[in-house]
């Protein structure tokens, strides 16, 4: 981007130094008319091809954008089938913890009535 800055820099101050040398330079009527011309053509020319780096951006721009957003979507995508794989996952050992969290219990239960029982 900077390089195609600088050549539009190049352009623009090549074509208004050539303005300004044509009308500050001294000639007859007919000399500098036929300088504008050039100059104008000059001109012409410098904004068709800027137009055209322009055109060319905004197509660069616009596919950016595209793919941006196709990107985007796949990784939305993906990252919520693996929220959705982790939630099963976890609902898996969940059931699972607490299955050995109840069975704990009962034998904590059962120590406590052989430990009763022990000390009567």
């Amino acid at each position: 981007m900077n390089g195609k800055s600088f050549m539009y820099g190049i352009i623009v101050g090549g074509v208004i130094g050539s303005i300004t040398t044509l009308l500050t330079t001294p000639s007859s009527g007919k000399k500098i008319r036929d300088n504008l011309t050039v100059a104008q053509q000059n001109a012409k020319e410098s904004y068709q091809d800027i137009a055209g780096e322009g055109k060319v951006l905004a197509n660069d721009f616009k596919k950016a954008i595209t793919e941006s957003s196709n990107v985007i979507t796949s990784v939305a995508t993906d990252l919520k089938k693996s929220v959705q794989h982790w939630q099963n996952d976890a609902a898996h050992h969940r059931k699972n913890i607490e299955d050995k969290m109840e069975n704990i219990q009962k034998e904590l239960e059962e120590l406590e009535k052989t430990v009763k029982q022990n000390n009567l």
